[in-house]
């Protein structure tokens, strides 16, 4: 009798977990869906120079700070200098409240294999956006 009390326990505690899984496997999927993507790119012939911060989706002055912190070109890393020897960048093309699937298919190109959101963490509000690394994209 305790036996099969015990494997009941195991049962419904597996069938629990499966129910969590489940439910909250489409809050993850649809995390992103809260998500956009804020920052500036530059351009210079055949290159290309992103510098963005992954805010919430209805958060207008944490985005406006990712584009004012994400601002100049910075100190690109010696492959996208060694593309660009001259230095000479575009003018700055700010990128405001993107979706992560608009961003990743549309302006990288699905270079960087998919979702590169996935890679991120969201800066939750305009003071997390000093806090945040800057996710950088070249090709």
């Amino acid at each position: 009798m305790l036996q099969k009390l015990k494997n009941r326990s195991i049962v419904a505690g597996l069938t629990l977990a499966a129910a969590v899984a489940l439910v909250g496997a489409p809050g993850i999927a649809q995390a992103q869906s809260g998500s956009r993507i804020c920052g500036n790119y530059w351009s210079s012939g055949s290159v290309l120079w992103v510098k963005v911060i992954e805010v919430p989706k209805s958060d207008w002055p944490a985005c406006g700070r990712a584009v004012d912190r994400t601002n100049s070109v910075g100190t690109v890393p010696p492959e996208v200098w060694r593309r660009n020897p001259s230095g000479n960048w575009g003018s700055r093309q700010p990128i405001r409240m993107e979706t992560c699937e608009k961003f990743s298919l549309g302006l990288l190109g699905n270079r960087f294999g998919g979702n590169v959101c996935n890679s991120m963490k969201r800066a939750n509000n305009v003071f997390e956006v000093n806090q945040r690394t800057i996710s950088t994209f070249w090709y």
